[in-house]
Parts: C-alpha cells; structure tokens; sequence
C-alpha cells in the first residue's frame, strides 16, 4: 500500500523558476513598480532616499535591499506607532507600504507568464503530475501561480480544499495572487464593469466573498480592478483572520495528520512563521507510529536543525534542489 504524502513548499520551490526568495524579493518589486524608464524618475528617487532614511547602513543605489518582510513590518509598525504617539499617519510610509503590497501581486504574475518558458518548468509540470498520481495535497506557502498553471497546463483541476478523484487539492494558508476578497455588494457592482470577467466566487461566508479567477495565466488582468488580493502581508505579526485563511489553515492541518511522510521542498521556516512551525508540531503529536520527514533542499541540514530543536520526529535530509532531487523522494 503506498504511502500517504503531504508536501509543504516554500519559496525556494519557485527559485527553481527564478522566482526570488525572501531576501531578494524587496529589489525585484520595486525595480517593477519603478523601472528605470519610468516616465517619472523621480519619484523612484524619493522612494529610494525614503528607503535610505529608513535602512541608513544599506547603500540602496549600489543594490542593497532590505528583506520585503522586514520591511513590510517596519513601515506598517512605524505608522502604527506614529498614530499611538501623536495621532499622525505619515502618507509617504503608508503609500510605500501600500504600493508594494498591490505591485507584489502583479510582479508574480508577470513572474508566472515568464516561467511557463524557464527549462525547469518541465520539472513543475514533473512534481504536479506526480502529487496528482499520489492523490498528495500540497501545502503551498507561495503567493504565486506556479502550480495553477501547471496543473492547467496538464489538464489537471486546481482546488483549495481536500480533493476528490481527479482533483489536485493545493492549500495555501498566505493566500494567492489570484484572488480578491471583499462584500458582497462590491463584488457585484464591480461584475457590471465590461472588463470585469472570466472570474468565480471561490467561497461565500455571510456578506464576504472571495473570487478567483477562472484562468491562472490571466490573474494579473482580472484581480486588479479589485485592489485587494487575499494575501497574509508579510510581516512579523501575520493576520490570519480571513475566513478563507482560517480554512486554508484548518485543511493543512487535516493533511499533514493524515500523512504518514511530510516532505518539506524549498521552507526554511523563518521565525516569522510561527504557526507553520506549529504546524508540524502538531503533524508529529500522539502518533502511535512516528510521522517520516523529508527536508528537500540545497540548505538542508540547516533547516534540520532548525526544525531539530522542536521536534521530536526523525527528519532525513537531501541536499539539492527539489528538481534534481526529484527521483529521490
């Protein structure tokens, strides 16, 4: 009988597709929301001495960018603690913040067209073909389409939720670029705009709903107009509140308690991440036979020993990247 699997991605998953990881993710947004030919140069320039105020060792016109999470908690903490202090928000802390997070959505899904050419999107289409067979769900904590559009590409059905036959269930507990949550109501006025298709109510709780594009390819053309992707900001205290995100959570949890091996491809559980680390933790608790887990990645034995101090469970490592790894787990 064959093993029940679970697999957990991280971003290092999508590096494979030269997505960037957390720790080049600042430099590769804002070089996409100010590009060099932008027709106001200099506004890019104010954002950078903003960034210079705000990181005063970091020499951001040389290319040194601060982590995107670090970041993100700074400018939403500082603002936080300006409103505490003296009841002022500071508007350019705020746009940034808010500029960042919108065009994070838009640059992976540029990112996602461009990696349906890279080599090793073959090796995508290799690891979903191969969860399908398994019937594994995929715990994903990837904002991108990478795996929407593999499995599209494959003629496989995409769900975020526990799969039925045929189905290839992807959980992803940080949201996705191709949905927007908002009422109802909004919702409705918005369908009356004639470029405002091709989409579905994903869910529906109370007078929330939340829509997804129909079509992984086209998610940047389609969300956009809603502003408000449903994605967990990456900051250090993460808002899990969405109902959407409590049952992403919710079903994660199902999976890896069901599984008999975890495989762990490209996460190096960042100390942010609290509550995936619980996530295992709980995967691992009262168990009358000791859950296998397999930490896939070029760094391994580092995040072996991260996961080591917390965990009571055996974990095996490989050393490579998932795709040349691929025959070995």
């Amino acid at each position: 009988m064959a093993t029940k699997r679970c697999y957990i991605l991280g971003a290092g998953f999508g590096k494979a597709c030269d997505f960037p990881l957390a720790k080049d993710l600042t430099g590769a947004v804002f070089s996409h929301t100010y590009p060099k030919d932008f027709w106001h140069p200099q506004m890019a320039q104010e954002k950078r001495d903003l960034l210079r105020r705000l990181y005063p060792r970091l020499d951001i016109n040389s290319g040194q960018w601060p982590d995107f999470e670090d970041l993100i908690t700074v400018l939403g903490e500082w603002n936080d603690f300006r409103l505490a202090y003296d009841g002022k928000a500071d508007a350019d802390i705020c746009d940034m913040k808010g500029v960042l997070i919108r065009d994070l959505g838009s640059f992976l899904c540029d990112n996602t067209k461009a990696a349906r050419s890279h080599d090793n999107f073959k090796a995508v289409l290799e690891f979903v073909k191969r969860a399908s067979a398994e019937d594994s769900p995929i715990i994903s904590f990837n904002w991108d389409l990478l795996l929407e559009v593999a499995g599209n590409t494959l003629g496989l059905t995409v769900v975020y939720r526990p799969a039925t036959k045929g189905e290839v269930a992807l959980l992803k507990p940080h949201g996705s670029v191709n949905l927007a949550e908002m009422p109802k109501v909004e919702f409705v006025e918005l369908s009356k705009v004639p470029n405002v298709h091709s989409l579905d109510i994903e869910s529906e709780q109370g007078d929330t709903v939340v829509v997804r594009t129909l079509n992984p390819h086209d998610a940047s053309d389609k969300i956009a107009p809603f502003k408000a992707r449903l994605l967990v900001e990456p900051a250090a205290r993460k808002d899990y509140r969405s109902t959407w995100i409590v049952l992403q959570w919710r079903w994660a949890l199902n999976a890896v308690l069901q599984a008999e091996e975890i495989v762990v491809i490209g996460y190096s559980f960042p100390a942010t991440d609290t509550r995936t680390l619980l996530l295992l933790r709980l995967a691992a608790w009262h168990r009358e036979k000791e859950v296998s887990l397999i930490v896939v990645d070029p760094k391994a034995n580092r995040v072996k020993t991260r996961l080591g101090r917390c965990l009571g469970t055996s974990i095996v490592t490989i050393e490579k990247s998932w795709q040349d790894a691929l025959s070995d787990f």
